[in-house]
């Protein structure tokens, strides 16, 4: 059975609404997930990541950036 893929927008995990894709194994094509992006809000996860993201990732430096953890999950 897939998997249902939540997005993580804004701060906090979000199930997905609408009409579900597809998404099929590189190897055997069976479907292994499904997601939607229907329901999220860009704009506001785009303010979000100016607000909240940016400055959090602009004090590290480099090799502290790509070792950061992107959520909490």
């Amino acid at each position: 059975m897939p998997i249902v893929l939540e997005s993580y927008a804004e701060g906090k995990w979000v199930a997905p609404t609408g009409e579900l894709a597809e998404i099929p194994s590189a190897i055997d094509g069976r479907v292994v997930a499904t997601a939607s992006s229907a329901g999220l809000d860009f704009g506001a996860m785009a303010r979000h990541a100016r607000k909240i993201g940016g400055p959090g990732l602009r004090w590290l430096a480099m090799p502290a950036r790509s070792a950061a953890r992107v959520c909490d999950g």
